[in-house]
């Protein structure tokens, strides 16, 4: 039978069992195989299955990175707190009595003139399609908007009175 090591220290065990805080007690292979202690499996690399590998580096290198976990925490922040954009499709009456489809980029939770006009036509599908690629672009629709899905030709109907003379 061969002895325990401990794997945390790499010495024999002389507490088997009682050491699961230092990462547990494995069979001496060394004795068994014939490598040094150095090719042992150490939970310090990860090698032992089911046990965390141990931080390596000084306590400089800890400090560096909860330095760097506390500026991207800072960053979410900042960007949470940013105004969400959204984009406002439908169509607004003229004076004349047509009415136009019109695309706004707006801020989620503003009026309508606030935000930028982004295409205004008689031709819906053609302002339709110019919001879904701001939207795509806003990442409120997964996929690209595909230009043949919408009816080029699709008019808003209106025709103009006659003239009298």
């Amino acid at each position: 039978m061969h002895t325990l090591i401990c794997a945390n220290t790499m010495t024999d065990c002389r507490t088997p069992g009682m050491c699961s805080p230092h990462g547990g007690c494995v069979p001496s292979i060394a004795r068994k195989t014939g490598i040094g202690e150095e090719k042992l499996p150490s939970w310090r690399d990860g090698s032992i299955q089911g046990m965390p590998p141990q931080p390596q580096g000084d306590v400089s290198e800890v400090e560096q990175l909860r330095a760097r976990v506390a500026e991207l925490e800072a960053m979410v922040k900042e960007l949470e707190a940013r105004p969400r954009l959204k984009v406002w499709y439908g169509s607004m009456p003229e004076s004349n009595g047509k009415s136009n489809f019109t695309a706004i980029l707006m801020r989620e939770g503003g009026e309508m003139f606030e935000g930028i006009t982004i295409e205004r036509s008689e031709y819906p599908d053609r302002v339709r399609y110019e919001a879904d690629n701001v939207r795509w672009l806003l990442g409120d629709i997964p996929e690209k908007p595909f230009i043949l899905d919408y009816d080029a030709d699709k008019h808003s109907g209106y025709k103009a009175p006659p003239r009298s003379e």
